[in-house]
């Protein structure tokens, strides 16, 4: 649906999927490309996927590079981004959308090229979003302009992002492909758009316009929504170890990390004391100088069995019935 002046390449990769991907995929090549045209068409086949590359038949600005994948390279580890680097690497821009999210603005390259080729000094520039629960079918308009503190449309420094764990709506995003070239690996994270945000904040200047473009989706199960606690727990402590990282490879003032790690201890100590995280109970209390009425009432509860299972019951019982858990101990 893109309308552009320039030509854009989608690369669609299916990573093996079982559950009728690549025939709903095939299906959209064959109705909406033009498969006949041997000028343009390329199937490549190695031992690790099959590729297709076509143009769309009214939109001579839209192709797609399809790579349907062999082998699930997700369970194994192995990366997929070097079968299409020439579409990845060698262009001015990268713009960014999941799978389960989704443009619903057909200006959206447009405006923001525009945007990027008026400013040499602005590295990136992303739009306002809607996010759409799918279990509820509930759906939530401009969250910059409804809900401004949770999704602040800037943060006044790189260190106040990093600090409250911001969320910069990344299927929005676009970017100069040339500054992001020319950086380095910058820390192992389970959240490297969170990564790529500060990369981009401490490195050039970011631009939001203001229209909505982007649908976030939010499923139960994905890399960053999870119903395991487990999975809740191995996140927050990666996200904990990535924000000191950033402050020290990009300098920032110090005393974030003292107040991200008091942030990250209270945030969880609940969390800490329902699943018996013992280390991080005692890491909280060597930290933490001063506990709160309720810290010391969990404290002194996750102490002795009763007042564990009593806890433990209603954290359980709230996260099953999407009852907000801190309301039972306020």
């Amino acid at each position: 649906m893109q309308e552009t002046t320039f030509p854009y390449v989608c690369v669609i990769v299916d990573d093996a999927s079982t559950d009728g991907e690549p025939d709903v995929i095939k299906r959209y090549i064959k109705t909406h490309f033009d498969l006949g045209n041997k000028s343009i068409v390329r199937n490549e086949e190695t031992d690790d996927y099959l590729m297709t590359f076509a143009q769309h038949k009214t939109n001579n600005n839209c192709f797609f590079a399809v790579y349907f994948l062999k082998y699930n390279h997700y369970s194994i580890k192995k990366d997929k981004f070097p079968y299409f680097s020439e579409f990845r690497d060698n262009v001015m821009y990268n713009a960014f959308c999941e799978g389960d999210d989704y443009w619903i603005n057909p200006l959206k390259l447009q405006k923001q090229v525009d945007f990027l080729e008026s400013n040499s000094d602005y590295g990136m520039c992303y739009t306002d979003f809607d996010i759409y629960y799918q279990d509820s079918k509930k759906l939530k308009h401009s969250l910059f302009t409804s809900e401004p503190p949770k999704y602040p449309t800037y943060y006044p420094s790189p260190e106040e992002f990093i600090y409250r764990a911001g969320y910069v709506c990344p299927p929005s995003w676009l970017i100069r492909r040339d500054i992001l070239k020319s950086s380095q690996e910058i820390t192992d994270s389970i959240d490297g758009t969170f990564v790529l945000y500060t990369y981009f904040l401490c490195t050039s200047k970011v631009f939001c316009i203001n229209d909505v473009t982007t649908v976030y989706r939010v499923i139960a199960e994905s890399a960053s929504h999870s119903g395991s606690s487990e999975k809740q727990y191995c996140r927050a402590k990666n996200l904990i170890e990535t924000k000191i990282k950033l402050i020290i490879i990009f300098d920032l003032d110090k005393k974030y990390i003292k107040l991200c790690k008091e942030k990250y201890y209270r945030d969880h100590l609940l969390f800490f004391i329902v699943y018996d995280k013992i280390e991080d109970i005692s890491d909280a209390m060597c930290f933490l100088k001063e506990f709160s009425i309720k810290e010391h009432l969990l404290l002194w509860g996750g102490k002795n069995l009763i007042g564990k299972k009593i806890i433990r019951f209603l954290y359980k019982f709230s996260k099953k019935f999407n009852i907000q858990r801190k309301s039972y101990f306020c």
